[in-house]
């Protein structure tokens, strides 16, 4: 268990079969306290009016990716300032570094951005069945480079996780928390 005495905010972002939802939980299982927060979850949670993301990304999808970061870092900020360690999960598609760019200027939180190969992606959303994963694979294979050369790099801690497991992951997520607050 990794003791902390002030709050953190570990923002992890890549695109879907990264193994963010995974890695992230079992990330905030290792600290004293903390939270787990899916950012898709408040998306989600639109009842009426949903945007469905594909390319081109509508002025609805932006529109809802922006509104759900913007709570994503109130519920962040609220539960740092408490003491927890706060494990964010978000895709990395429409603009993620200008969705959370007022959280990364914080001192308090480290962007990481889980990035395997699309190949591996490609692989991992084939095998996993879920029930987007053929919209997902088609954006994918066609988005990839875009979404990367639209991510600020300098402000994200890149670790390609295509040959790591999940607990390989997880450790490389913690080390990375563990020395950029060093």
């Amino acid at each position: 268990m990794v003791q902390s005495d002030e709050g953190r905010v570990l923002v992890v972002v890549g695109g879907p079969g990264a193994g963010k939802s995974t890695a992230c939980r079992l990330v905030a299982e290792q600290f004293e306290r903390s939270v787990y927060h899916a950012a898709d979850r408040i998306r989600e949670d639109v009842v009426r009016g949903f945007a469905a993301p594909q390319l081109p990304y509508s002025d609805g999808v932006l529109e809802q990716f922006a509104l759900g970061r913007t709570a994503t870092t109130f519920i962040a900020r609220q539960y740092c300032a408490a003491g927890f360690t706060v494990v964010v999960d978000d895709s990395f598609a429409c603009h993620v570094t200008d969705g959370y760019s007022s959280l990364l200027d914080d001192p308090t939180t480290i962007g990481i951005l889980l990035s395997p190969s699309k190949e591996t992606l490609i692989d991992r959303m084939s095998s996993r069945g879920g029930p987007f994963d053929d919209v997902l694979i088609g954006l994918v294979a066609t988005a990839y480079d875009d979404v990367f050369g639209e991510i600020d790099l300098d402000r994200w801690h890149l670790i390609d996780n295509s040959a790591l497991s999940v607990d390989e992951t997880v450790q490389r997520i913690i080390q990375v928390a563990t020395d950029a607050r060093r």
